[in-house]
């Protein structure tokens, strides 16, 4: 067919040169190396490893700059003129590098970026939340739709082809490239491993993360392996056996040996968004940590009162007031309140364990001296929000991410996740950065022996590193968040503790997962300065 050989032929006049492709053709490449290490060592740029990525291959580039524009910029506009003005050099430069700034190569990458916009808007945003609530799941969610995209389309501006159809094709003939695209991944992981573990040193790594694009745009020129679904079919196996190796160790672990009955009384608080017997805090066995249910008190946002609904709690409620989700989203003021409320009438001695956001309210109400207790445990503790948003139609860094949370939070209401990012306790802890952490910084009183316990999954959204200034940090469990507190190994730490005995040893490469991924994460934001008194006041 004439359209067809037409086409060809053009894909052919568009293809790169065999030999590979030049250093001095990539001046561009690093003139933007320089650029970026300017703008950090002016602070420009915030002190974060992900900056590595900037001179990364597409689309790992745009990824970062969307992950930077939703979280820092402080106006609609501005977000929209950075992105336009970004994605104008970055067009340019892959014309540039491909043969010429002609209109032709210029249509290829505008058609690219594109294609790969939304998937990385998605993921930028969902790391964004990530950092902010925290949630480890739009974490991962977010890596994953990251490495999806640049595994299928990192290859895609290379190929020399006009069309983007052919260049796909191309790409998946030629098994995706994952020789050049799975060796530039690896490298730039690497890369960003190192910027986490010595900071100091990221500007400098900037041009490495340069060189190693460089490196791979120049594999790219050389033609592909002989065997490219031979290779697909061996990546695919390897990531199943990986996948696996992770996955199915948290569904082996034995059942718990009930302990001898304790003294004194344990009190369950469960996180943001519960009812009263709602949560997973309320549907564990307090038998499992050496408590009756006579002995077992669940606490309430609503303040005192004479019991509450069963619901799914294991153990009938007696006392407490009953409440719903927008208890839990009330100023965190209100909640300490009723803790201390709550607090006096129980037996002696008192465990008082709590779940995510339940920690800052009765870490809070120690820290002040309101109330007393015999053992604290955190129970999936997140000490840091790096990321912050803005109140609705406030301009300052977050505005954009904000927005957009309020745009999709209704939807969490299809997973059972009534979120209200405009409540005053959202706006508090979640709306301002780093608020959790300055709670968790404040002193306890001597006699209040602290246990945390957190999940392997949450790490990378704990920059300021997992171990508290408490008695003891229990090695992180490969559990769930929000399943934490079923899990057979968090009640074997728990009894440790309250036993006395040494905890269980932690393997080395427990954190790793957090150290190789957190430059893939949201940078911090100065968002919420003046957030938290204004939720105070609400």
């Amino acid at each position: 067919m004439p359209g067809a050989r037409a086409m060809n032929r053009t894909d052919r006049l568009a293809q790169p040169a065999a030999q590979p492709l030049s250093w001095l053709r990539m001046w561009p490449l690093a003139a933007l190396t320089v650029a970026v290490m300017l703008l950090m060592g002016t602070g420009v740029l915030p002190d974060w490893p992900g900056l590595v990525h900037l001179v990364a291959l597409p689309p790992l580039d745009l990824y970062t700059d969307l992950r930077l524009i939703v979280v820092q910029a402080t106006s609609w506009p501005v977000a929209l003129l950075t992105l336009l003005g970004i994605v104008a050099v970055r067009v340019t430069m892959i014309a540039y590098i491909v043969g010429a700034v002609t209109r032709r190569n210029l249509g290829l990458a505008v058609r690219f970026y594109g294609v790969v916009s939304f998937p990385l808007l998605v993921a930028a945003f969902f790391m964004g939340v990530a950092s902010a609530m925290p949630v480890a799941r739009f974490f991962w969610g977010a890596l994953a739709i990251v490495a999806l995209t640049a595994v299928l389309t990192m290859a895609l501006p290379w190929h020399g082809s006009v069309r983007l159809r052919s260049a796909f094709r191309r790409n998946w003939r030629q098994g995706l490239r994952l020789e050049i695209v799975l060796g530039y991944l690896f490298a730039v992981t690497g890369i960003g491993t190192v910027a986490v573990l010595f900071p100091e040193i990221t500007i400098w790594l900037v041009p490495v993360s340069g060189l190693a694009t460089a490196l791979a745009l120049r594999g790219f020129s050389h033609p592909p392996v002989e065997r490219p679904g031979l290779l697909i079919s061996v990546a695919a196996a390897a990531l199943f056996l990986v996948g696996t190796a992770v996955v199915l160790p948290r569904f082996s672990d034995p059942e718990v040996p009930t302990p001898p009955q304790r003294d004194g009384a344990l009190m369950l608080m469960g996180g943001i968004v519960t009812s009263s017997g709602g949560g997973n805090m309320a549907r564990s066995d307090p038998a499992q940590l050496g408590y009756t249910c006579e002995q077992t008190y669940y606490f309430s946002y609503k303040g005192p009162g004479d019991g509450q609904p069963q619901n799914d709690a294991l153990c009938p409620i007696t006392t407490g007031a009953p409440y719903e989700a927008e208890h839990t989203q009330q100023p965190l003021e209100y909640q300490v309140e009723a803790f201390v409320e709550q607090v006096p009438a129980l037996p002696r001695p008192l465990v008082v364990a709590g779940h995510s956001h339940a920690i800052w309210v009765a870490w809070e109400a120690l820290a002040r001296g309101d109330a007393h207790v015999d053992a604290l445990i955190l129970v999936g503790a997140l000490p840091d929000s790096v990321v912050g948003y803005r109140p609705p139609g406030e301009n300052g860094p977050g505005r954009v991410l904000g927005d957009l949370l309020r745009l999709v939070a209704p939807l969490a209401q299809w997973a059972d996740f009534e979120f209200q990012p405009d409540m005053p306790a959202a706006l508090h802890l979640q709306g301002t950065p780093n608020s959790s952490r300055d709670i968790l910084a404040q002193e306890l009183p001597d006699e209040v022996e602290v246990l945390s316990v957190t999940t392997a999954g949450d790490l990378p959204l704990m920059p300021g590193g997992w171990q508290l200034d408490v008695e003891r940090n229990a090695c992180p469990i490969r559990s769930s968040h929000t399943e934490l507190p079923l899990d057979a190994v968090y009640a074997k730490e728990v009894n440790r503790f309250l036993d006395g005995r040494p905890a269980r040893d932690c393997p080395v490469w427990r954190d790793w997962g957090a150290y190789l991924t957190e430059a893939f994460g949201a940078p911090p934001s100065s968002a919420g300065q003046d957030i938290s008194a204004a939720a105070r006041s609400r």
